[in-house]
């Protein structure tokens, strides 16, 4: 700061920069928050690098999102393709259905008068059981 813009007032009660300590009238510094100028544009040419480099770090993890997918798209695990999204990376499973509980729970009530029907129960309460398969991109599933 030029020594001739300082006031009498500024020289005997002296205002400084709350970053760089340098002394500042006290017009500009109840202007500018406590601040001189060249604080303030270290404080923006700082903010404008931070997001720069965030703009570009968010850039990156697009790209490297963009080929994992990529990679999980295209793995062939050699079970065919998926019928809805045509990726080749598909996994195969067994499934099984649990029966009908209010239907197992009323056979053993009716099993202590129908003792001859617990002989049949194990067929008719079996579970079914079938194999699918699952798309590991988008998760469609289908019966095989």
């Amino acid at each position: 700061m030029d020594p001739s813009s300082f006031t009498e007032e500024d020289r005997l009660f002296p205002v400084y920069c709350i970053d760089c300590r340098k002394q500042l009238p006290r017009a500009l510094s109840a202007q500018n928050g406590g601040r001189c100028a060249d604080c303030i544009a270290a404080d923006q040419v700082a903010r404008q690098l931070a997001a720069q480099q965030a703009q570009a770090m968010l850039a990156q993890q697009a790209a490297l999102k963009q080929q994992q997918a990529g990679q999980v798209y295209y793995a062939n695990t050699g079970m065919g393709q998926c019928p809805q999204c045509g990726s080749t990376n598909i996994f195969q499973f067994n499934t099984h259905d649990g029966g009908n509980p209010t239907a197992t729970g009323c056979a053993c009530c009716a099993g202590c008068f129908f003792w001859p029907l617990l002989l049949l129960a194990p067929f008719g309460f079996s579970r079914r059981t079938g194999t699918s398969r699952q798309c590991r991109y988008c998760g469609n599933r289908w019966p095989v």
